[in-house]
């Protein structure tokens, strides 16, 4: 549903003033609720895709709707590969379970002794490594035994199929850092090349934090844009 809409209003099939019809309509023509286009609506307004306006109606923004690498929310690597007009895929390095280091024990709120399982992928853009990720998953948290190629896809499927966790918002830390020798080594690049890193702590839907990564992003493969919507 949110897909249809976003399209409506980027291909301007809907109304090129800008202004959405009543949402009895627009739940007419996509063949759904009127509750679930208010829930799809409310969460555009939220992502400043669309202006709810009392007494006037809701106004979409199509130039954002436009935009295809947005860092102010989530999306799973390989989609974010393919709105970029290329052919995503995945490169599984290794896994391992080991005990975290201090920061990462803290943010996970994790006890003395207690490990975590680090899931290291890139992801490539027309075979070409873009996005180094570090999953680090508490290994208390995986309540059902898995098989190893079960790490080689997206980590956000293991979490919901052997932690029974879905991930519901990250909070973020945004840092430009040079790629160093192992994230350079798997990337293909020089050490020397400069990298957005993300540190991405995750929380489920009772805000307890679930898993941490670190995400590097090739400068020169990929960049970000996002939406400020002024406080009043």
């Amino acid at each position: 549903m949110r897909e249809w809409l976003l399209e409506a209003i980027a291909n301007g099939s809907i109304d090129r003033s800008g202004k959405l019809p009543p949402e009895t309509e627009l739940a007419e023509m996509a063949g759904v609720s009127r509750g679930t286009i208010g829930r799809v609506l409310s969460m555009l307004e939220q992502e400043g895709l669309v202006t709810r306006r009392h007494g006037l109606g809701t106004f979409a923004h199509p130039k954002t709707a436009l935009i295809s690498s947005r860092i102010d929310y989530s999306e799973e690597f390989t989609r974010l590969i393919a709105n970029n007009g290329y052919t995503p895929g995945i490169e599984y390095i290794g896994t391992r379970e080991t005990e975290p280091e201090p920061k990462v024990a803290r943010y996970l709120c994790l006890k003395p002794g207690e490990t975590v399982l680090e899931i290291k992928k890139a992801f490539l853009a027309d075979g070409m490594p873009i996005i180094w990720c570090n999953n680090i998953v508490p290994k208390k948290a995986v309540l059902e035994p898995y098989e190893e190629d079960e790490l080689k896809r997206q980590v956000y499927e293991f979490l919901e199929a052997r932690c029974h966790i879905e991930v519901a918002y990250e909070v973020v830390e945004i840092v430009p850092v040079l790629a160093g020798k192992e994230v350079g080594a798997d990337l293909q690049c020089d050490p020397n090349t400069p990298c957005l890193l993300i540190e991405a702590l995750s929380f489920d839907a009772h805000n307890d934090p679930v898993m941490f990564s670190y995400q590097y992003y090739r400068e020169d493969k990929i960049r970000f844009k996002a939406v400020r919507k002024f406080r009043r």
